[in-house]
């Protein structure tokens, strides 16, 4: 959005949910005109917006003339049905409350990550502009996926999703377990959906979750740590891990992972401590 010519207004998202009064006050201060928006199995949160929340926002982003872009690509991963505070579960299309709204979808969640094809459904004044926008960036999605994609929407595609919801359940599960035996002492909330936990770190040396990343991937593990999720700065101390992966190739990535953290701790055990940075707290974005 920056290399587009944006300039970015961050609205904070507490543990708890969206802070609609500081996204209130934002709409007011700086009049955008759009809003990208996560509110089904927010990534990398986990957490879904109700119904009266999304009405809310919908009506103060209608008042300030802001387009919202609501990003879907999680929407058909909830795993546990309802969750109390977290949305009540499945939750109508935010479009429902915002006729205006531009909705993005993805076939890569739901049915198969090697599938990178998505779809937009956007007003029908909106579409020719969306169109010709597409063509200024590629000559299209190939064909063969298309063609795959058509064929599964119309025959396959509750049977897929059902079964991927399955695996994601169980590996879900398991990456909560290997975390409860080797790192219990790291926070997280479980999530009802969505392919990750957001995971918030103890404080100490491998508190620091870029550090944690680096350590890590040198025990072949690859992770994004919380500063990738902060367009404005923030959230080292939490690091997003996915589920996505066959539940024994998490739990050896749990133990490696935790192995990283050892040589962390002691690396700093016998390092002299450098002065700290002090840095703004961290900030949840939606």
């Amino acid at each position: 959005m920056r290399t587009g010519g944006a300039r970015l207004a961050v609205s904070p998202l507490e543990p708890t949910g969206w802070d609609l009064d500081a996204t209130a006050t934002l709409l007011t201060r700086h009049r955008p005109r759009a809003a990208y928006l996560m509110p089904d199995l927010h990534n990398p949160t986990g957490l879904s917006m109700g119904a009266a929340d999304r009405e809310r926002l919908a009506a103060a982003l209608a008042r300030h003339d802001c387009t919202p872009v609501v990003d879907e690509a999680h929407h058909e991963l909830l795993l546990d049905g309802d969750d109390e505070g977290d949305g009540g579960g499945e939750q109508p299309p935010f479009a429902v409350h915002h006729p205006g709204t531009v909705t993005l979808g993805s076939a890569s969640k739901s049915i198969w990550g090697g599938l990178r094809l998505g779809w937009i459904r956007a007003p029908h004044q909106l579409v020719d502009r969306l169109t010709q926008a597409r063509i200024g960036l590629d000559l299209g999605a190939a064909v063969l996926e298309q063609a795959v994609l058509a064929r599964v929407l119309a025959t396959d595609a509750e049977t897929i999703v059902a079964a991927n919801r399955q695996r994601l359940r169980t590996q879900r599960d398991a990456l909560v377990s290997a975390l409860a035996e080797h790192l219990p002492d790291w926070e997280f909330r479980l999530p009802a959906g969505g392919m990750a936990l957001w995971c918030h770190l103890p404080a100490g040396p491998a508190g620091d979750s870029t550090a944690l990343v680096k350590e890590a991937a040198r025990h072949d593990v690859l992770l994004a740590a919380g500063p990738v999720f902060a367009p404005a700065g923030g959230l080292n101390r939490y690091l997003r891990l996915v589920y996505t992966l066959p539940a024994p190739e998490l739990t050896e990535a749990v133990v490696r992972l935790a192995r990283a953290r050892r040589v962390l701790e002691e690396g700093a055990g016998r390092a002299t401590p450098a002065p700290r940075r002090t840095t703004a707290g961290p900030v949840l974005v939606a």
